[in-house]
């Protein structure tokens, strides 16, 4: 059991379908196991292994989606971190999730760390763009890194990923979820938003957070369809991500939904099959608004 080999299968399957696309960018499912399989190596060849803590402090870029792929491969487990997150609260979730590898941008490593050494639990750093004192670049890493791999294979209460809590409260807690309640998730995904390979879904939710990564990003590999990842939820973008994609599959939170049903058309959303709203409760008002424009309801 590993929840990447859904990956490692689409490789296998259908290895010239587009697995992830990135504004002009797309891998397909043999280059996405290919990247994610020098992932895993490359932090084998740092010493890592199953059980370690492997921190990815990034935005919503394809990097965030081929070292979580690689570090599930490795059997470690990815910390998951809020790219929005304070210096002190960065800080803080490393040093409590005893991660020993870091995978971030120039410009996060520097505000986490203000200019100053890595704490005495992060031993190397991963940088996926700009250049930072004493890291190495992920795109280097990965080339030095052979691109087969074997997906190890996981006992269902073995932990996978830890995400934290928004720490309203105080400082974030961390919440670990297994492969087996990922798999689980994932079945349950896939069956209830009845994905297909053909489907192309829509990310603009933060990949970071349990939402977009669990209900949005593994079940899409799972069912070997499309993810079509944006930055983050930008109108025009969006909108015009739905039209050149035929995208089939929208997940969002209401404050998205309300901005669509204002400014997109019906013609401009006649490729979508299913809405999907969460992390909030969604208006009444706006779910019969929603229907009544666009003939489908937001579940």
């Amino acid at each position: 059991m590993n929840v990447a080999h859904s990956v490692e299968r689409g490789g296998r399957l259908f290895p010239d379908k587009p697995a992830l696309l990135w504004e002009s960018d797309s891998f397909t499912y043999r280059e996405l196991d290919a990247m994610s399989n020098r992932v895993a190596n490359g932090l084998a060849g740092l010493g890592m292994a199953r059980g370690d803590r492997i921190a990815l402090y990034l935005p919503n870029i394809p990097a965030f989606v081929i070292a979580l792929l690689g570090i599930y491969k490795l059997g470690a487990i990815a910390v998951s971190m809020n790219a929005a997150l304070k210096p002190d609260e960065a800080r803080f979730i490393l040093d409590d999730s005893g991660a020993r590898v870091l995978v971030t941008t120039a410009s996060l490593y520097d505000q986490a760390y203000d200019h100053v050494a890595v704490g005495p639990g992060v031993q190397h750093v991963l940088i996926t763009a700009g250049e930072a004192r004493g890291a190495m670049a992920l795109s280097a890493f990965m080339a030095n890194a052979a691109p087969h791999a074997q997906t190890a294979d996981m006992a269902a209460h073995d932990p996978a990923v830890i995400l934290y809590t928004s720490g309203t409260t105080g400082f974030p807690k961390g919440a670990t979820h297994s492969h087996g309640s990922l798999m689980a998730n994932v079945q349950a995904s896939v069956s209830t938003f009845r994905m297909q390979p053909e489907d192309r879904v829509l990310l603009c939710l933060p990949v970071y957070h349990n939402f977009g990564q669990n209900t949005v990003l593994t079940p899409t590999f799972a069912a070997g369809a499309t993810l079509i990842l944006q930055p983050d939820f930008d109108l025009t973008t969006v909108l015009d991500a739905v039209v050149q994609h035929g995208i089939t599959m929208v997940f969002g939170v209401p404050t998205i939904f309300a901005l669509l049903y204002v400014h997109a058309t019906p013609e401009q959303m006649r490729s979508v099959r299913l809405y999907l709203s969460a992390a909030a409760p969604l208006p009444l008002a706006l779910s019969q608004q929603w229907q009544s424009k666009f003939a489908l309801p937001i579940s």
